[in-house]
């Protein structure tokens, strides 16, 4: 990972900040794009003798993704590989009925969708535009819920179902030209986004998985780290669950 240049969108806490901090601490060069810019994650890996750039970025416009993105291509160079980990989801209203879809309206079914969606697919575009001709690899941030689906919080998993189905699709369009693109399917993981559950919900999403616990994101960290390296070479196109 030294020297290599890698982009990571919702980078200033959760997984995204934990996937900053390892790749900063294993040499690479690192943008870091989240909505409130994140200049403490790209102060903690500077002050590890890393290089990072921080960047205020809205994922929602194409805009303000292709200027971040340009940015960091300007200072460091072509993209060897990105984490697209910015999203939300109305966490203290999941598992309970004011999070049904009835209970869902059009302001924030559409917030929901065009943060997680539209931001990995603004993003997912404007890295393939830079990506280093040499190779890259690109992971998105999709959930176990677009897999099995997440009552009283259909949103998000309709937006991660169509993440994991974006990531296949496009992962076809790219590969003879060199570049890999995976999703990640984590369970419930201790993050910032999930603090706002009731813990009801956290006991079932956590009794959901083989394991019996929330992870953390230092776990997903990892596996993020196994798909950007050369480690998962032949792996492109796929899901990966954290946790059965």
């Amino acid at each position: 990972m030294s020297q290599k240049v890698f982009i990571i969108s919702g980078a200033g806490s959760g997984i995204g900040k934990a996937t900053a901090l390892m790749l900063g601490q294993l040499g690479a060069k690192v943008g870091l794009l989240d909505v409130r810019k994140p200049t403490d994650v790209a102060a903690q890996i500077e002050a590890g003798g890393g290089q990072a750039k921080a960047i205020e970025c809205d994922v929602r416009s194409s805009k303000e993704v292709d200027q971040a993105v340009k940015a960091i291509v300007d200072e460091y160079g072509p993209i060897d590989g990105a984490a697209n980990l910015a999203g939300i989801m109305t966490s203290n209203t999941v598992g309970t009925d004011e999070g049904s879809l009835l209970r869902t309206d059009d302001e924030e079914w559409d917030r929901i969708i065009t943060i997680n969606l539209n931001g990995v697919k603004n993003c997912l575009r404007a890295e393939l535009r830079h990506a280093n001709q040499r190779g890259c690899s690109i992971v998105n941030a999709g959930s176990v819920a677009g897999q099995i689906g997440s009552p009283y919080n259909a949103a998000y998993g309709a937006s991660k179902a169509a993440i994991i189905s974006l990531t296949v699709s496009v992962a076809q369009e790219v590969g003879r030209k060199g570049i890999r693109v995976n999703a990640i399917a984590p369970g419930i993981i201790a993050t910032p986004m999930t603090d706002g559950m009731n813990d009801e919900t956290k006991a079932k999403w956590s009794e959901r998985n083989a394991l019996g616990r929330p992870g953390n994101p230092e776990e997903v960290a990892k596996m993020i780290w196994f798909l950007l390296s050369d480690e998962s070479s032949f792996c492109t196109g796929t899901g990966e669950d954290s946790a059965a």
